[in-house]
């Protein structure tokens, strides 16, 4: 074996593990993140009961069930979750959440579900969309 042969064949395995070693990729450090945290953006956008209410369309033929709408809205303002969970209107018949959802017909379609609902409850834009809806209500009343 000539000496060229010898120093590479003894340099060689130096060589190729440092050329392994340089081809494995590093992975790229993470980029700065601009994602709004998950906190604020649920604060700014509108939640369940806000996109439900806001144009949604009054459903009610009579002005009985102009205040029972109304009267299930108050209580959103006014009663605690656990509550409200458990109330019936319509003469016992439906659940705050079937009732809101048989004389409500939102501008996008969807239906409201009770464990969203209960949940986005305290939130300020659910509060503001109720007492928007109650003010469209009362002017409903008072206009027949």
């Amino acid at each position: 074996m000539s000496g060229a042969r010898r120093r590479w064949a003894a340099i060689a395995p130096l060589v190729l593990g440092a050329l392994a070693g340089c081809s494995e990729r590093t992975p790229p450090a993470p980029a700065a993140s601009t994602a709004v945290p998950a906190s604020a953006a649920a604060a700014e956008a509108p939640g369940v009961i806000a996109r439900f209410l806001d144009g949604a369309e009054i459903q009610a033929e009579t002005d009985a069930q102009r205040r029972e709408l109304r009267r299930a809205l108050a209580d959103l303002l006014v009663r605690p979750a656990a509550e409200l969970r458990g109330a019936r209107y319509a003469g016992g018949e439906r659940s705050l959440v079937e009732l809101l959802n048989a004389h409500l017909l939102p501008a996008t379609p969807q239906r409201l579900e009770p464990e969203s609902f209960f949940a986005d409850l305290a939130h300020a834009p659910a509060q503001a969309a109720v007492r928007a809806k109650l003010a469209e209500i009362d002017k409903g009343l008072a206009g027949h």
